[in-house]
Parts: C-alpha cells; structure tokens; sequence
C-alpha cells in the first residue's frame, strides 16, 4: 500500500480533491439556475393565460436572451398579440413557424400571423389604426413602424389635407323658358381639389362649354367655363375610404361667343353666364392616388351680353360630369 506520506501521492490526492470540488462547485449554480428559469417560465405562461400578459413578457424577454427555444417566440407573440403589439406579435409568429413549420399548433398560428398582416395591410389602406408598435421586443424604430402605417398619399383616401387634380367631361341639358330656347352644351375642362379638413373639400373648375344650336338658328356657342365651390363629403364603408360621397354648392361663371346669328336675339356676338350651383356626386378611389368621379350638377343661368347693362335672359339646367382624380 502506497503511504500519503509520499510526496508524489500526497499532491496527486490534492490535485483530484480540487477538481472534484471545482467540478461541484461549476454544477451546483447551473443545476439551479435551470430549474429557476423552468419555474419562472412555467410561472410566465400561467400568468398569460390569466391575462396578465405585461408581467410574462419581461419573462419571455429574459429567457430568450440565452433561450433559442421557438415555444418562447409563439407565446411571446401572444403576448404582444393580445397586447396589440402587432409587429413585434408578427415578428415572434414567423420566427416560430420557421423554426417549427410542421409544430401541432402551426395551423392556428399561420392564421394569427395572416390576420395581423390583413391589419397591416388594411392600415396601409385606410385611415391610421391604433397599432401599438411600442415594444422592448421589436427591432425596428417606432418611427419606422409608424411610417409603414401610414400612407402619404393622403388627399384622396383619408380626408386629411391636401390636393389632387382631374379631368372631367359632362353634358347639360337647358330647359326651355320664355326668354330662351332649350339646348344642350358640352363641357370638358381641369379640376382642382384642395382638401380643408377630413370633410371638407374646396374645388375650382375651368373649361370649355360649346352649345349645340339648333341648325334652324345658324349660329354656334362657346366659350370659357369657370366654376368655384365647396363640397362636403361622406366616407362609405369601414376600410380605405374608397368610396365617397360629395355634396357641394357653388357658383359658375361662363364668357361664351357666339358666331354668325347669335341664339338669343341680340346684337353682340359675347356673352356672360352666372351660374349658382348645386352638386351631387360620387367617387371611387381604385389607388391611393387614383379615382374617378361622377357628378350631377343643376341649377340656373344667368344669360346677359355684356353690351346690354347686365339685363339679359334665365335658364335652369341639369347635367352630368364624368372624370378622373389624382392625389398628388
């Protein structure tokens, strides 16, 4: 039998004594760290099942620093998704399915993912929703969460301020009074919308107007057509304000030349026309920066030339206008 008085076996006693507490001393904290985490976790889910998502969230946080266990993503993800953090919650969703495409819960979380994504999506349509995009989980700046939600080509979707322009063609038909042949006149001309408010809308026309004589009279009418107005307007439906509803008021102005034998029996060949006006329309956005629009326009002329002193003759109208807008 070796002696421990040996000096050879004394330091190899010594040295195997220290690995051995070494080795104890490494084993013990990590065995115990693991099972706090596993408690914690454990304590984590239960108190997102009870809804009290706020304090799980620190949890799955601080697991998932030193965790690449993908069930932390998918109930983080719930967390935000009850939350309505709704990138963050798309985030954790598609790391989750990546990571385990084929898991038994895969199905219900693809259809959480594609409804958050619809709601980004819709966002991106429509009027600001209330997205909470602040969250200690997401990469990406709340700036640049907040500028994906928004649409900058605002003026004909959502009713904020802004202008767009358009086209328009349209037909009137005047009725038949005592003072004036009834007629038809043609317009086609520009339209600007500057938009005041969420409902309400500012709008300037300018075109040209050519009436279509009777072949009897010999005669032809045209001219510069104006128009200024407001317009209020009423968003249909529940995503993008796509379809719109305008009612407006406003006046015309016409300068209108007559050529060869003028229509209405006087002398000189120019004539002017106040118009006040009402309008009625309607309008279908296809883009975010593209629609088209219809409008009923009535109401009475004022027919003068500009020799006689302001005295001239009336006529009522009712037409339609057909044309496209543009956001800018």
């Amino acid at each position: 039998m070796l002696s421990v008085r040996s000096p050879a076996v004394f330091w190899l006693v010594m040295a195997f004594g220290s690995l051995s507490g070494a080795t104890a001393k490494a084993q013990a904290p990590t065995f115990r760290r693991d099972q706090l985490s596993a408690a914690r976790l454990s304590e984590a889910r239960a108190q997102a099942r009870r809804g009290d998502c706020l304090g799980a969230l620190e949890v799955f946080d601080a697991a998932l620093r030193s965790s690449i266990d993908a069930t932390l993503r998918r109930d983080r993800g719930l967390c935000h998704e009850r939350l309505g953090n709704v990138y963050p919650a798309i985030d954790d969703f598609r790391a989750y399915l990546t990571a385990s495409p084929n898991a038994p819960d895969a199905v219900d979380i693809r259809r959480r993912l594609t409804r958050l994504e619809a709601r980004i999506g819709e966002a991106a349509r429509s009027e600001p929703v209330a997205l909470n995009v602040a969250s200690v989980s997401s990469s990406r700046p709340v700036d640049t969460l907040r500028e994906e939600a928004e649409d900058p080509e605002i003026p004909l979707r959502r009713g904020q301020r802004g202008t767009a322009i358009g086209f328009f063609v349209g037909a009137r038909r005047w009725f038949a009074t005592d003072q004036m042949v009834g007629d038809w006149s043609q317009q086609l001309g520009l339209r600007l919308h500057v938009v005041l408010a969420r409902h309400h809308t500012f709008l300037a026309e300018v075109g040209y107007e050519r009436f279509s004589a009777p072949d009897n009279l010999n005669a032809s009418l045209a001219g510069l057509a104006t128009y200024v107005g407001w317009e209020g307007r009423l968003f249909l439906g529940q995503k993008g304000f796509d379809d719109q509803l305008a009612l407006g008021v406003g006046v015309g102005y016409d300068h209108l030349l007559s050529t060869a034998r003028v229509a209405f029996g006087a002398d000189s060949s120019t004539y002017g026309a106040v118009m006040p006006r009402l309008r009625f329309g309607y309008r279908h956005n296809f883009t975010r920066s593209v629609g088209i629009e219809a409008t009923l326009d009535g109401g009475m002329g004022r027919f003068f030339t500009y020799t006689s002193g302001g005295s001239g003759v009336t006529s009522y109208f009712m037409g339609l206008q057909v044309g496209m807008v543009f956001g800018l």
